[in-house]
């Protein structure tokens, strides 16, 4: 670990990561050959608080061993860090921002993740998938892209269902902005630098720490929120927030605050829906739709969704680098709160479409799936007593890369609120891996194992598409190799 503690990682390229990667395994092969199991145990522990590793929750002790003697965990690793040290060093040294640099992101960051981006996508591009019901082929990198397409849709429909289900509530909606102070700011477009060196990830958990003080504070004093919270960068890296907030009117003056007093003066902005009586009401899915564009969209191909006068504040804002920037420090692009509900469960019943369904409560959340009826969705899902829709995670009898049993997504349990299972709504495998011409049944084995990982995103234990350019193809799990011969 003295090893990478010691070297200046902003200076790293793709050749210097993957030497430390093969070191660091190295070092930890012969440390663990060595060493009795309490050592062994001591030896883990220190790899994972020196450096900041962490193991996945639930990993096994052979399962934590397996990832710290494998270079392509470490190439992982270190990868990240990489990525912080360079924007860090960016920020240091005023290479980001609108005065002096690059915008959200700094240049030769910019292009490692577009190495990135080329790797991955030459690796999705020659692997072909078949539609099952069908018979079509296409390959899985169109596959990827079609979703990309389709997120920003189904962000925008559950919007119109909050909006919907505030206004059947007699609720308001405010656009409330959370911003770092100026000892934040590495490089502020306007005002003096009063930067104080804190890093990207301090300024994140300082952002997030604030968000997380006040949604408590707002359940202790019984002020009701509900809604969506977009996090972006600044043209100088710092992250800031737009949440779009729903609650009771009665609760304006109580919520402006209480976020003013976690985020005072110019740390808070307030741009509240007009009443009725003050002109035309603003439809806040419509107002929130050019954020979620922001958060979602790599290009111009959603555009068409705005308005013109929305079109034309964005067409210089749709930039695949402020997406880079979230990603080179794992921010999350959006959340919504104050609801019960799972866009993963939704996909499901969208795909459900033919199957019987005895219960009566999931026939009707398959209906309001299928016609886009979000507040429907919401208002089932979210009454007293109301059931919840849980994924089923289910072991495949295979296993992993680190000697690890693999879960795959079955499908979706409506669930009561006294815990019993109402209905089981199974998950429609529409696309499987086309067979190559001289391939074998093990190497379809490993490949149909590798889309099932990245099929299973939602689970959050996936693979970003594109998010590593140094990764290898998984080593083929000896038990499902086996089980394919």
């Amino acid at each position: 670990m003295s090893y990478l503690n010691g070297l200046e990682l902003h200076k790293f390229y793709r050749r210097n990561i993957s030497q430390a990667a093969d070191y660091e395994a190295q070092q930890m092969r012969d440390a663990i050959r060595l060493t009795t199991d309490p050592d062994t145990l001591r030896a883990i522990a220190d790899a994972e608080h020196a450096y900041g590793i962490r193991a996945p929750e639930g990993a096994t002790l052979e399962g934590k061993i397996a990832r710290l003697t494998c270079p392509l965990f470490w190439r992982r690793q270190i990868k990240k860090r990489v990525l912080s040290a360079r924007e860090n060093h960016a920020a240091q040294n005023k290479r980001v921002g609108a005065r002096t640099g690059s915008l959200y992101i700094d240049d030769f960051t910019c292009q490692m993740i577009e190495e990135c981006d080329r790797a991955a996508s030459e690796r999705l591009q020659a692997t072909t998938v078949v539609n099952t019901q069908t018979g079509e082929t296409t390959s899985l990198l169109e596959l990827a892209e079609a979703a990309k397409v389709g997120r920003v849709a189904e962000i925008y429909t559950m919007c119109k269902g909050l909006d919907t289900r505030a206004k059947n509530l007699g609720w308001t909606w405010c656009m409330t902005t959370l911003k770092l102070p100026g000892e934040y700011h590495p490089n502020p477009e306007n005002g003096a630098r009063n930067y104080a060196g804190f890093t990207f990830e301090q300024m994140h958990q300082r952002l997030n720490r604030t968000w997380h003080l006040i949604r408590t504070q707002a359940r202790n004093r019984g002020i009701d929120i509900m809604g969506l919270r977009v996090s972006e960068p600044h043209r100088d890296g710092t992250p800031h927030a737009h949440i779009v907030v729903y609650m009771d009117p009665a609760h304006r003056a109580d919520w402006e605050e209480l976020v003013e007093q976690y985020a005072p003066g110019h740390q808070s902005d307030f741009s509240w829906c007009r009443s009725s009586s003050e002109g035309p009401v603003a439809n806040s899915a419509s107002y929130l739709l050019k954020y979620v564009v922001k958060a979602v969209a790599t290009d111009n191909k959603h555009l068409d969704k705005l308005t013109p006068e929305q079109r034309e504040e964005l067409r210089d804002h749709i930039t695949p680098r402020v997406i880079m920037k979230r990603r080179a420090h794992g921010w999350r692009a959006y959340q919504f709160f104050g609801i019960k509900s799972s866009m993963t469960s939704w996909r499901l019943m969208r795909s459900a479409a033919d199957l019987p369904l005895a219960n009566p409560t999931a026939r009707a959340l398959r209906s309001a799936a299928l016609q886009g009826d979000a507040a429907t969705w919401l208002e089932i899902l979210n009454s007293e007593h109301a059931p919840a829709l849980r994924p089923v995670w289910q072991e495949t009898g295979d296993l992993g890369r680190y000697g690890e049993p693999i879960l795959e997504l079955q499908g979706t349990a409506l669930v009561s609120h006294d815990g019993d299972i109402l209905e089981l709504i199974p998950r429609q495998k529409v696309y499987e891996i086309a067979l190559d011409e001289g391939e074998g049944d093990a190497e379809k084995a490993h490949r149909d194992w590798v889309f099932a990982v990245i099929s299973n995103c939602a689970r959050g234990g996936g693979i970003e598409i594109g998010a590593d350019p140094y990764d290898e193809p998984p080593r083929r799990p000896d038990r499902l190799l086996k089980r394919a011969e």
